[in-house]
């Protein structure tokens, strides 16, 4: 017979909130020493496009929509119209995906998603993208912000939830995570994850970046799988910028499987047309930048504190 627990503090823990009583009860049954851990803020992830956006207060502005960027590795960036009445830092030279640019950086004394708030948040301030001047640039939360929390960033059930700094990633599962799920990850400046992967059978170091769309190798994976300019498994596709609706053609490849831990993911898009941009090119083995699109089904969970991560099918 499975020892039922009795009805504790573990229990009375997963009271609060209806949306995780259920996981919790069963949790409880099956792994008498379990504890969920409750969040200090659970948010909706918005259909805007391809990446993770939320909605955020930032200063007297509520509702400005952000995308959780676990590939910014410092502060986040913000338009200037959301600025007024900050504390200017200076001017910083900062490291994008293809080139460093200059920024003013600035400090917001208010930032909050749902009921957690953060005073003192650094954002660089820009006004275009830097991948398209033609785009507005969008609101990004870069890790100087999330790393003030331990993140749940459940693309499966569509939801952010914040978590104490801290808070161990057992805790947040509410038991022993599942087998594979916990990586074996290496952390670079406080942000960028890297983690080792196998596409299509070839091993490949891989960086987690929330903030990016479509998973994108460098020239060596190509060269390794065997794929050249003019393969017919190359395909060009239009898209349309979620920011200004301009047209865009894209050179779009499947992989057949791309595994990460214990997620095994089959048919997965990847974009050759970022392959030239620096964080790209720079890689000298086989390399693959993951993005929202084949995390989206899944859970990924971020303990900074302790550089603990899982991603769980």
């Amino acid at each position: 017979m499975i020892p039922l627990p009795r009805a504790d503090s573990n229990l009375a823990a997963c009271l609060p909130r209806a949306g995780t009583v259920l996981s919790c009860l069963l949790l409880l049954t099956f792994l008498p020493t379990g504890h969920c851990a409750q969040p200090l803020a659970q948010t909706e992830l918005l259909k805007i496009s391809n990446q993770p956006w939320i909605a955020v207060d930032i200063g007297k502005h509520r509702g400005v929509q952000c995308i959780v960027d676990t590939g910014a590795s410092s502060a986040g960036v913000l338009s200037t119209k959301y600025a007024a009445g900050a504390k200017y830092i200076g001017t910083v030279r900062t490291a994008t995906a293809d080139r460093a640019v200059k920024m003013p950086e600035v400090e917001i004394d208010y930032v909050a998603i749902g009921g957690s708030k953060q005073t003192g948040v650094r954002f660089m301030l820009r006004d275009q993208s830097w991948f398209d001047e033609g785009d507005p640039m969008p609101c990004v939360l870069g890790m100087e912000f999330l790393g003030r929390y331990t993140i749940d960033l459940d693309g499966s059930k569509g939801v952010l939830r914040l978590y104490p700094r801290g808070t161990r990633l057992d805790e947040v599962f509410g038991g022993v995570l599942p087998d594979g799920s916990r990586l074996a990850a290496s952390i670079h400046n406080d942000a960028l994850i890297e983690v080792d992967a196998t596409v299509d059978g070839v091993r490949v170091k891989s960086a987690i970046d929330t903030g990016w769309s479509l998973a994108t190798p460098n020239q060596n994976l190509l060269d390794v799988l065997g794929i050249r300019p003019g393969d017919p498994r190359i395909v060009n596709q239009t898209a349309h910028s979620s920011l200004s609706n301009r047209e865009m053609t894209l050179q779009i490849l499947e992989f057949q499987q791309v595994r990460i831990g214990s997620v095994v993911a089959e048919k997965v898009r990847a974009s050759l047309g970022e392959g030239g941009m620096r964080v790209i090119r720079k890689e000298q083995e086989p390399y693959l930048h993951i993005g929202w699109d084949l995390l989206r089904q899944h859970r990924l969970l971020l303990d900074m504190a302790h550089r603990d991560i899982a991603l769980i099918p």
